[in-house]
């Protein structure tokens, strides 16, 4: 009796929690975490327990918070105020909340100001997120109690400079993101007390000057976003503290030119695209031996040295994209041999080598698409043994004979991606517009050239000759061969008309004598 009542007790309990004592307009899910998004919520959730651990306010009406929005003996750990209409929040709002460890206020676009103290009582907080608000400004000091804070972002903001002394107490910080805001400038002394700082991003600013000691003081720097500034020079020195640097992201600026020894030799990955870059320098990428992603797409490079790429022998990803490249190097891969995809794809590429990827045996996707390419020399693709997608289309290829070893691979090959179907003859006029893989071998023909498979009928099967050639001149299509004998010769002509319907024409000229038929002439009508 006594355990069947204290079951009912306990059920009874429960039933409260989730049905009657849950704040009007929140969904309490375990008595430790609370979900409040209600548009008609006009104040903080009342009568909120003090076992809540977690809350989050989310799309509601709420404008403003007070020291009265949170209970006394608050337990709260982790606080997310998302996408509200918060235009305020006071100095003591969370002077209750001395366990939070956690808090978000994002995405509420009339929250303008913060006050100087709204911290001061939170100093056990790891990570505060301000992001997409309309703050413009901040104190010096409004971090100054937060000593223990590891996670830090302001992105979306409409912050325009940051104070020198910003940052000078929080010397555990791992992560900082500041992106998307108007700052002009960074002090150079900005970040001396980040000694701690793993990953720094202020992608898109309007930052166009960095001083050579902007990130001096960042041993454990590993990640450093400075996408889509203005920045227009990296001094020599801006980098060459950061030993640990793995991944550096500078897409969206307008560097010019890269001196050899700016990169530190560490780094994995590196973006460049979108810049200004004309020209590459041989010793750019010296020293760079654990680069796996390098993109230099979208800039003005019209050549590339031979061995700029030689060092970067760990390269997995190369993207050199809608630049205004017209050739590449016999050697401009060489030694590469643990390249996965190559993009070369929109520049004026009008030829390449037929060794040019004689060492990415493991690459798996190249993009030539969007050139200038006419044809493709023989035993391109024989050491590609492991490609699956390449992109070919938006050249104007001349599908004559020198195509016929590019259609026999492209026939063959075992692609899961290609959009083969889109690589479209812009020569001879008769093909023009039909695809390449639709066309047999036989289509591929070339004039002012011997043609080795256009065999000559003769009375006499014994005697087949090789020695033919096809000629144009003028629109008039003609074909010369020698036969050793010719009391009899057979002619067959085959070709394809606009609707690819396959005819065929024949004409059979017989001799008396073989000395009659020297330079004899055979003319086919259709």
């Amino acid at each position: 009796m006594t355990r069947a009542f204290g079951i009912s007790v306990f059920l009874l309990l429960q039933l409260c929690y989730h049905v009657d004592c849950c704040p009007k307009g929140c969904q309490c899910f375990t008595p430790s975490k609370v979900f409040c998004s209600e548009d008609v919520l006009k104040d903080m959730p009342q009568n909120l327990s003090s076992e809540v651990q977690e809350l989050v306010i989310m799309t509601t009406s709420i404008k403003s918070i007070h020291l009265e929005s949170f209970p006394l003996n608050s337990s709260l750990t982790k606080l997310m105020l998302l996408n509200n209409l918060l235009n305020g929040v006071s100095e003591m709002a969370f002077n209750r909340l001395l366990e939070l460890k956690e808090l978000e206020i994002s995405g509420n676009h009339n929250f303008k100001v913060l006050g100087t103290g709204t911290f001061k009582r939170v100093g056990n907080l790891t990570k505060l997120l301000l992001n997409y608000n309309q703050l413009k400004t901040l104190d010096d000091s409004i971090f100054a109690s937060l000593q223990k804070l590891e996670i830090l972002q302001l992105k979306g903001n409409a912050i325009d400079h940051l104070p020198r002394l910003l940052f000078r107490h929080l010397r555990w910080l791992r992560s900082l993101d500041f992106s998307e805001n108007k700052i002009l400038t960074l002090d150079k002394d900005i970040f001396n007390s980040l000694l701690m700082l793993e990953t720094l991003r202020m992608n898109h600013n309007l930052i166009s000057v960095l001083h050579p000691d902007t990130f001096i003081n960042m041993p454990h720097l590993r990640e450093l976003g400075l996408q889509g500034n203005r920045i227009e020079d990296l001094h020599l020195n801006l980098l060459s503290g950061l030993e640990h640097l793995n991944k550096l992201h500078l897409r969206g600026n307008l560097i010019t030119k890269i001196a050899p020894g700016t990169f530190p030799p560490n780094l994995k990955e590196l973006n460049l695209e979108d810049n200004r870059l004309v020209e590459l320098s041989t010793g750019v990428f010296q020293h760079m031996s654990f680069l796996t992603d390098l993109v230099l797409a979208k800039n003005r490079l019209s050549t590339i040295p031979e061995d700029v790429f030689r060092n970067l022998t760990s390269l997995q990803h190369l993207s050199l994209s809608a630049n205004h490249l017209l050739a590449l190097p016999a050697a401009a891969f060489t030694g590469l041999s643990n390249l996965i995809s190559i993009h070369l794809d929109k520049n004026n590429i009008s030829s390449v080598e037929a060794d040019l990827f004689d060492d990415q045996e493991i690459m798996e996707k190249l993009y030539l698409s969007d050139n200038d390419l006419q044809g493709l020399p023989e035993g391109l693709f024989i050491p590609l043994i492991s490609l699956r997608t390449v992109r070919l289309q938006g050249n104007p290829w001349k599908c004559d004979c020198h195509m016929r070893d590019f259609h026999d691979w492209l026939t063959d090959a075992n692609l899961l991606m290609s959009d083969v179907e889109k690589i479209y003859c812009a020569k001879p006029k008769p093909l023009k517009g039909r695809g390449l893989v639709f066309l047999s071998r036989e289509d591929l023909v070339c004039a002012e050239s011997a043609v080795n498979n256009y065999p000559v009928s003769t009375g006499d099967k014994r005697h087949r000759t090789k020695s033919c050639s096809l000629h144009e001149m003028n629109g008039k299509v003609s074909i010369r061969c020698t036969v050793p004998r010719c009391p009899a010769v057979k002619l067959e002509v085959q070709f394809s008309d606009e609707d690819g319907r396959r005819l065929t024409f024949a004409d059979e000229q017989k001799w008396s004598d073989s000395t009659q038929c020297n330079n004899a002439t055979i003319i086919l009508n259709f």
